[in-house]
């Protein structure tokens, strides 16, 4: 049985994960959102298996995704980024350490 730890750390992430979803909704058009979204999970899964904090943070836009301008990107993940710091903190302790570097 996990421990209740791991489990909060899950339920965060999936927290995370469901914020970032929204964004990505407002981003990519109807026709690219399964493109978008499959780049933010692999993308949140190979971060994640470095630490879950990385996970929380990616975004699953890199290179070659489909960002139709920097604006809108920016308009729309600015709002969720205080959350998603805050959640990095609760899942790692590299997570503690990247929110409390930028919280100070």
């Amino acid at each position: 049985m996990k421990s209740l730890d791991s489990n909060l750390s899950t339920l965060y992430s999936i927290f995370a994960y469901s914020a970032k979803y929204e964004a990505m909704r407002k981003i990519c058009g109807r026709s690219d959102l399964d493109n978008c979204l499959g780049y933010l999970t692999e993308e949140s899964n190979l971060y994640s298996s470095i630490d879950p904090a990385l996970g929380v943070l990616s975004i699953g836009m890199g290179v070659g995704t489909p960002i139709e301008t920097d604006e809108k990107f920016f308009s729309t993940f600015l709002p969720i980024s205080g959350f998603l710091l805050k959640v990095t903190g609760k899942v790692s302790k590299m997570g503690e350490t990247l929110k409390s570097s930028i919280f100070q």
